[in-house]
């Protein structure tokens, strides 16, 4: 990935807060794309902060039955960690970056979004996991947030030189009344 894709966008969704893990302050954490990349002493953010926590590091990482636990600095205990439910957990793409060109298709965070009718939707910012296939998550478009199933009838390419994807959307999956605003 590129360092003007990263400085364009220079955070990742990493995964979000599910909750409270028993009273040492540990939180159950639902993995993007970017699970296997997390680390002991990897410096995070939650988003939105529930409390003014600042920066934490990453003391631990295991798997658990709904997730990977996760210890992570100045969280000491189940009220912190509960205040966390439904937060994201993001970290800075340059720290995500130890991926291999050959998985640029599996990390697409921060590549650039083009329909062939529409145009720019945006920037890919998230990738969820879901049983039959990936769906991207395109911020900062036109269309606010667009969720774009990663399938090969809409996935038309994907460059990674420039940090691009071409795509046709499905019908429906932006708002004809929201295409015909913009």
């Amino acid at each position: 990935m590129s360092d003007e894709i990263v400085s364009r966008f220079p955070y990742a969704t990493i995964g979000t807060i599910l909750g409270a893990h028993g009273g040492t302050g540990e939180v159950i954490v639902f993995p993007t794309s970017h699970s296997a990349e997390l680390r002991c002493g990897m410096t995070v953010w939650v988003v939105p902060p529930g409390e003014d926590f600042g920066p934490l590091t990453i003391e631990s990482v295991r798997p658990g039955p709904k997730g990977l636990l996760i210890k992570l600095s100045l969280i000491e205990c189940r009220n912190h960690s509960s205040a966390l439910k439904g937060a994201r957990l993001i970290a800075a793409a340059s720290d995500l970056l130890d991926v291999s060109d050959d998985d640029a298709a599996l990390n697409p965070i921060g590549y650039k979004v083009m329909d062939e009718k529409l145009g720019e939707l945006g920037v890919i910012n998230e990738v969820i996991h879901t049983g039959a296939n990936d769906v991207w998550v395109v911020e900062g478009g036109r269309w606010n947030q667009v969720l774009i199933p990663v399938i090969d009838y809409v996935v038309r390419s994907t460059d990674p030189d420039s940090g691009t994807v071409n795509v046709r959307l499905l019908d429906g999956l932006i708002s004809e009344d929201l295409i015909d605003e913009n």
